[in-house]
């Protein structure tokens, strides 16, 4: 599953139905189907633990990729560009990222 971002809560959790959340993390899974789930629902899914920590590990990425997204909904997907918003997340959020398919989006992997 990848993180695509982060949305406001306007409906309940897609895997345990809580409605009782603030905001979303919107997940892509294989299939390429976009899934709307809590943070700590989010955690358990890409951490395996549904704990308060993963939640927030999890939410904070959703922040740094939403940040990507937004970044690049004012500014354009120009090559230049696309380098300049991978650099922002970075700095803004510690996450490597990565430019694929016009887009930049989170590296999948840790990086150096």
């Amino acid at each position: 599953m990848n993180i695509k971002g982060i949305i406001s809560a306007d409906r309940p959790c897609e895997a345990c139905g809580n409605t009782n959340v603030e905001r979303l993390v919107v997940l892509e899974n294989d299939n390429g189907e976009l899934v709307r789930v809590g943070s700590t629902c989010a955690g358990y899914m890409l951490l395996g633990k549904k704990n308060r920590k993963n939640g927030s590990i999890v939410l904070d990425k959703a922040k740094a990729a939403q940040l990507a997204v937004d970044l690049m909904d004012k500014h354009g997907t120009e090559p230049a560009m696309l380098k300049r918003i991978a650099q922002a997340v970075w700095n803004r959020h510690g996450y490597c990222t990565e430019i694929r398919a016009g887009r930049v989006q989170l590296a999948p992997a840790f990086c150096a």
